[in-house]
């Protein structure tokens, strides 16, 4: 089954009070985002996030995978984690895919 989406739990948000959120996102389940990037550069994507156990997660962008982050179990409680990536201008597809553990994902913020 794929993560489902429901209205946000995190209290801290800088965007709006109805934004929505992954959960049940765990072992071998991933999502895609479709970004436009403006310039070839160093990227920082800021993931927020909450878990009750440790999360390893793999991040691929066009089908190349960039990294593979552990995200510390957060008692579930909300955090940020920031992971860098390399890319060029334009369209691209980045894919978030956990490898094990479990998460909820409230939003990414490309820096």
């Amino acid at each position: 089954a794929a993560p489902h989406l429901r209205p946000s739990t995190d209290l801290i948000t800088e965007f709006n009070i109805n934004d929505l959120e992954l959960f049940n996102f765990s072992s071998n389940k991933w999502v895609e985002y479709q970004v436009e990037l403006t310039e070839v550069r160093d990227y920082e994507l800021e993931l927020r996030y909450s878990s009750f156990i440790d999360a390893t997660i793999k991040f691929s962008v066009d089908g190349s995978d960039v990294a593979i982050e552990v995200l510390p179990n957060t008692n579930s409680v909300w955090m940020s984690k920031s992971i860098g990536v390399r890319a060029s201008a334009g369209r691209h597809c980045i894919r978030i895919n956990v490898l094990n553990g479990s998460l909820s994902l409230n939003n990414i913020i490309i820096k």
